[in-house]
């Protein structure tokens, strides 16, 4: 068990007599000591994102997103007291080890009270020191002082949040639905920092749209030189390119290129954009489907199995001509827009094993070119 952190704290001790394990008498406490109580360390502020963002788990606890651009620069929080406040909380500051100091925006309260426990705020993540993806020798995170104080300026709490650098990983934490990383090359050659659900919603200043960078979770600009074709998902690539963030070279053409050494085998090379464009592929509740880029295909079970549900019209979907996103999560809808508009128009098949004697015959995939259809 634990002590609260400011809380007063005084103990007693009672002897017992047993036998076989029973308890049989119980003897005169002791008086507490020590008798004015003490103190376990300080009162400590537990910062937890604020209820309206609907974010999941206490694993968030005393963490907070480390980039700017979140939430139109403004992480909203719940600042809890390990020990109720003598006097009402004032202010709530945030700390870089630079001195950087950024003060919580207080939200009116509705009844008019004073707040000695909980306060509702937001931080200005402006104001605090950025924090990119490549800092602090590739830590994900840092650590920002947080500070409570009273009207009379006496600190009532204080502790630490951790920040975390933007990634894949942290956008599918802290913005539900928004998967990736993109960066993004702004006006005057800065490079900003933002969650998107799809790197076609990654695009440039020049206007070239975002492309998966790797194998990574990772938009940004298509990263090859003229004499390279950019192969989204790979990591190293064959002949005598660099192979860096997924370009290919070598003697055989481009087309050649794509076909042989990118997306198994699926990928078609688009010349507008220098690009190996992807296949599309889902897979939900034992239904897999991939769709050749520039393509539309009528959602329909393996041929193993049979659809269960009829009725209205089949659903589709559409592969972008230039696709860079191989794989889309059905789970949520998120970064597949195209998903959630098959869901709407049509009927997604729900699908089970043939039977021994079941006729699975009329499974056949129809694959037909995107000709400005869309799903």
């Amino acid at each position: 068990w634990g002590l609260r952190a400011g809380a007063q704290h005084t103990f007693q001790l009672q002897a017992l007599t047993t036998d076989e394990g029973k308890v049989k008498a119980q003897l005169a406490r002791t008086n507490p000591f020590p008798s004015t109580g003490f103190r376990v360390g300080a009162p400590m502020p537990i910062v937890r994102p604020h209820p309206d963002l609907k974010l999941p788990g206490a694993f968030l606890y005393n963490r907070m997103p480390g980039w700017r651009s979140y939430m139109a620069g403004y992480y909203h929080i719940e600042v809890t007291l390990s020990e109720r406040s003598p006097s009402a909380i004032a202010s709530v500051h945030f700390a870089a080890d630079d001195g950087t100091r950024a003060a919580c925006e207080f939200y009116v309260r509705a009844d008019g009270a004073a707040a000695t426990t909980q306060i509702g705020c937001k931080v200005p993540l402006q104001k605090l020191p950025a924090l990119s993806a490549l800092a602090l020798g590739g830590a994900r995170v840092d650590r920002l002082a947080v500070e409570v104080r009273d009207a009379n300026g006496e600190v009532v709490a204080s502790g630490h949040v951790e920040r975390e650098a933007i990634s894949g990983e942290a956008c599918e934490k802290w913005e539900v639905g928004k998967e990736l990383m993109c960066l993004q090359q702004g006006s005057g050659g800065r490079e900003l920092q933002k969650c998107v659900g799809r790197c076609e919603d990654c695009a440039q200043a020049n206007g070239e749209a975002g492309f998966l960078i790797g194998e990574t979770s990772e938009c940004g600009s298509n990263p090859c030189s003229s004499d390279e074709v950019y192969c989204p998902g790979v990591v190293r690539g064959p002949g005598t390119g660099t192979g860096a963030k997924g370009c290919l070279a070598g003697a055989e053409a481009k087309e050649e290129l794509c076909a042989t050494h990118c997306g198994d085998g699926l990928a078609k090379y688009v010349a507008s954009e220098n690009l190996c464009a992807l296949p599309c592929e889902v897979a939900t509740a034992g239904l897999s489907t991939v769709v050749p880029p520039g393509s539309i295909v009528a959602l329909t079970c393996p041929a193993s199995e049979v659809q269960t549900n009829h009725g209205g019209e089949a659903a589709y979907l559409s592969c972008p001509e230039a696709n860079t996103q191989r794989y889309y999560s059905t789970s949520s809808g998120a970064g597949s827009p195209w998903w959630e508009a098959a869901r709407r128009n049509g009927t997604v098949p729900e699908c089970r094993s043939c039977s021994a004697d079941g006729d699975c015959s009329s499974n056949a995939v129809s694959v037909q070119p995107n000709a400005g259809q869309t799903a």
